[in-house]
């Protein structure tokens, strides 16, 4: 919908789009401002500074649905968050709405800046396939494994899209894993690496999570599951490396024995006099009278035995 200065506003009031304007007889120069957070999709500044502005009836406008601005009013120099070209969605339909006439000049104004219409064309492009897509598939695409060994490095990828489908470079992902049997949360932001959000996650406890990837700002969210294995030795290597035994008992004087000649390494153990059996003996001496208390407990008695038995005469 492109509005202007014969625009019939008392009947596209009551119609109900989601939008009405108070708008009075009197008109209005709106100079255009980028909104630098909008996320409907992805619209890059062509110099909208330099176009020329668009005429209307002034007024204030309101809506009564969700809705997002991508340029901003600017009147006689003031930047107002007054809606000069919006869009709104609900349960499947979608609506465009321009408040201004005279996009022609934006045209214009375009091919004088850059001898060129391609980034004005690309400008409406952009608006005709928002509103005329019918795609039903999901913005936010998260990929992760099912199942990682205990100690690696668990790495989750995600690719998000404005609602024409191109990759979103502007959005701010987070991930929230939680551990279920100790219910432990942990919450981490997505990095921007090579047109894909990343996020790697290390000393994980073994066991089976959950996560939420969210798209912040916005409703959208993603949900999955992993599991990490415990961690077993004897499930790391399921064979002997028979290149490196034999090279190890080379070195070290050994010999490599298969388990189809177990007899030999017997026969070999048996014969080897380094493992015969030795035995030897100790003989350790200590004289009496380094044992000084034994001794004087020795003198002690002998002496209390001859007072007792010279004090009763038996001696």
């Amino acid at each position: 919908m492109i509005n202007g200065i014969n625009s019939d506003w008392n009947f596209i009031n009551r119609q109900q789009f989601g939008f009405s304007k108070k708008a009075i007889n009197q008109t209005e120069n709106y100079a255009p401002i980028l909104n630098n957070s909008f996320l409907t999709f992805l619209q890059k500044d062509i110099g909208f500074n330099e176009m020329p502005p668009l005429v209307d009836k002034f007024g204030e406008i309101t809506f009564s649905k969700d809705y997002q601005s991508l340029l901003f009013q600017n009147i006689n120099g003031l930047n107002t968050e007054q809606p000069l070209i919006s869009f709104l969605e609900e349960n499947n339909q979608k609506i465009g709405v321009i408040f201004g006439e005279g996009l022609w000049k934006w045209r214009a104004s375009n091919y004088l800046l850059n001898n060129s219409f391609t980034e004005f064309d690309q400008f409406i492009g952009n608006i005709v396939q928002y509103l005329s897509s019918q795609k039903k598939r999901a913005r936010l695409d998260v990929n992760s494994e099912n199942l990682y060994p205990a100690n690696s490095l668990v790495n989750i990828t995600a690719f998000y899209t404005d609602k024409n489908y191109k990759f979103d470079a502007r959005a701010s992902l987070e991930i929230i894993i939680t551990n279920k049997e100790t219910k432990k949360n942990t919450k981490l932001p997505f990095s921007l690496i090579n047109n894909s959000y990343q996020v790697s996650f290390e000393d994980l406890e073994s066991g089976d999570y959950t996560y939420k990837v969210s798209v912040l700002g916005q409703k959208i969210n993603k949900y999955g599951s992993f599991k990490i294995t415990d961690y077993e030795v004897e499930e790391q290597f399921t064979s002997a490396n028979v290149k490196k035994l034999e090279k190890l008992a080379n070195k070290t004087g050994g010999k490599l024995y298969h388990k189809n000649n177990h007899q030999q390494l017997i026969n070999d153990l048996l014969n080897d006099s380094s493992y015969f059996t030795t035995q030897k003996s100790i003989i350790k001496e200590q004289n009496l009278v380094d044992w000084k208390w034994i001794l004087l407990l020795v003198v002690i008695l002998f002496t209390s035995e001859w007072f007792i038995r010279k004090y009763f005469g038996k001696i």
